[in-house]
């Protein structure tokens, strides 16, 4: 049986529904707005914008700009206002928390269990669209001020972009900046990653987590058993299609129920969440 003292999430597409699709479509109606006003033609509405799932912002531009002559300094214009406008960006009515995904959080809050967002998007944007959907209050800080990373911000989110000099999934360092910062004495085959993507699958890899479980949560990627296999592929230990099949796996799949702290894995094993005090 294994043990797990930190539960990690991604944040587009895991926790909230929605926010990917409109965030893509803002960065290549931006990216477009910007190489036709430096005198490049471009027109990007053949590219399905769900590809960029797990992208960081830096990535996307690159994909986007590919062929194009553009200089280094125009490219970094376009960086730039992308990140300007993916901050100013305001959540759409679509935009809801993914279903079950509440109810989760706050069963490992009353077990005392960490949890924390690890992503490749901007702080604030993430800070923005948590209270939009309502979830803010469940990663606000209340511990110590400080970690060995420094002073800690007032919700439990570690953005690459912000704390990670900008190197995103899947490179592991969003990962090992969290690891740091909220589970600095929790061993690494303790945490447990939730991803809906298999660049972000790949990251909590690289970062030595090996409980890294795949989520197809979100309406672009449920019920579409490639994307599942993609997770796999990456490295996902499990593939979730909902949160309610999380919370049941807590309780032993609906039967003579484990103990409220433990996960039931397709291989077989078990994955037991403990909690640490002083949590909240």
């Amino acid at each position: 049986m294994r043990e797990a003292g930190l539960v990690l999430f991604d944040f587009d597409g895991t926790l909230v529904d929605a926010a990917e699709k409109e965030t893509f479509e803002l960065v290549m109606r931006t990216v477009e707005t910007e190489l036709k006003d430096m005198g490049f033609d471009a027109n990007f509405s053949g590219i399905d914008p769900m590809q960029f799932s797990g992208w960081a912002t830096e990535a996307m531009v690159e994909y986007l700009v590919h062929g194009i002559n553009v200089s280094a300094e125009q490219k970094k214009q376009i960086i730039d206002t992308v990140h300007t406008a993916r901050i100013d960006q305001r959540p759409s009515a679509n935009v809801k928390a993914v279903a079950q995904a509440e109810e989760y959080l706050q069963f490992l809050k009353e077990q005392g269990i960490p949890f924390a967002i690890v992503t490749n998007s901007k702080y604030q944007r993430v800070v923005n669209y948590l209270r939009h959907v309502g979830l803010l209050k469940y990663f606000e800080h209340k511990g110590d001020a400080a970690s060995r990373a420094g002073p800690l911000p007032p919700y439990r989110i570690v953005s690459a972009y912000d704390h990670c000099q900008n190197i995103g999934k899947p490179d592991g360092l969003p990962y090992a900046e969290a690891r740091m910062r909220y589970g600095p004495r929790v061993a690494a085959n303790q945490i447990v990653a939730f991803e809906d993507s298999s660049s972000g699958v790949r990251s909590a890899r690289n970062a030595g987590i090996t409980n890294v479980m795949g989520m197809t949560v979100c309406s672009q990627i449920a019920n579409k058993p490639a994307h599942a296999k993609k997770l796999q592929d990456a490295g996902a230990a499990h593939i979730f299609g909902t949160f309610q099949q999380v919370i049941d796996a807590h309780k032993g799949g609906g039967g003579n129920p484990a103990p409220a702290t433990s996960v039931s894995l397709k291989d077989g094993r078990k994955l037991r969440f403990w909690p640490q005090r002083n949590f909240g």
